[in-house]
């Protein structure tokens, strides 16, 4: 005969055993009836026109020679000059960043070197100085900033001014994504009711939302990549915001 104490351990087994069974098969059952339970999957996209409200743009001047106040004093003097024009093409004070003269020196390169690297070397037998400056251009004037990059570069007295490519932003563009993602939320709800449109369906619950590609593109270009891009080239920008949400579908 089985010990009390036992016979009470298989039965609080075959209980648990019993219970695991009817929870799996509850389960299996409720993973079923999703399984079966249609849905679909919709992609909305929406666009907006937006103009650039920053620029950005830098100026490099540099001069090269073997005295070093002869060459600094020629920089200054292209810098002051250079100032002057980019007040009377209309930037501020405020508009513009000067950084420290700065420069690098060249030893002659030693005897006997077949070719002289001008980037490692001094040109010549006497040590060489490069002494150059930035002006960083940061503006709201972003028409007058493209303009200003399409003039010739000039060379005046030996120093050589170079410009970086402008750039040209949307300083903020929270206020626009927010009404893109709503706006691509309703146009991917709108093609998910025309799918069911007709087939004794209808659209339900909402079950999985995801925000795609963010772009910024130009106006005058606006063929998407398929990823998210910030173009930088154009001030008149067209964003594109695509979502992708999934829908069950119920049946009428």
């Amino acid at each position: 005969m089985q010990s009390p104490s036992r016979l009470a351990f298989l039965l609080l087994g075959s209980t648990l055993a019993l219970g695991f069974f009817l929870g799996s098969d509850r389960i299996a059952h409720a993973v079923a009836l999703r399984r079966a339970q249609p849905e679909t999957t919709v992609r909305g996209v929406a666009t907006q026109e937006v103009r650039s409200d920053l620029g950005l743009m830098s100026v490099q001047l540099q001069r090269r020679g073997t005295n070093l106040e002869t060459v600094s004093a020629a920089v200054v003097a292209r810098r002051e000059s250079l100032l002057k024009d980019l007040a009377a093409r209309g930037f501020a004070p405020g508009d513009l960043t000067v950084e420290a003269l700065d420069y690098n020196v060249y030893e002659p390169a030693p005897a006997g070197t077949k070719e002289i690297n001008p980037e490692r070397h001094a040109r010549g037998a006497e040590r060489e100085f490069l002494v150059y400056q930035t002006v960083r251009i940061r503006t709201a004037k972003v028409r007058e900033l493209l303009d200003y990059s399409r003039t010739p570069v000039d060379f005046a007295n030996e120093v050589q001014l170079g410009r970086g490519r402008p750039e040209f932003r949307v300083s903020n563009l929270d206020d626009s994504k927010r009404e893109l993602l709503e706006a691509a939320t309703k146009d991917a709800r709108r093609r998910a009711e025309i799918l069911v449109a007709g087939s004794g369906s209808s659209i339900g619950n909402l079950l999985e939302a995801s925000q795609g590609v963010f772009e910024v593109l130009s106006l005058e270009n606006p063929r998407s990549g398929g990823y998210d891009t910030y173009d930088t080239t154009s001030i008149e920008k067209l964003v594109r915001v695509v979502v992708t949400l999934r829908y069950e579908i119920v049946r009428e």
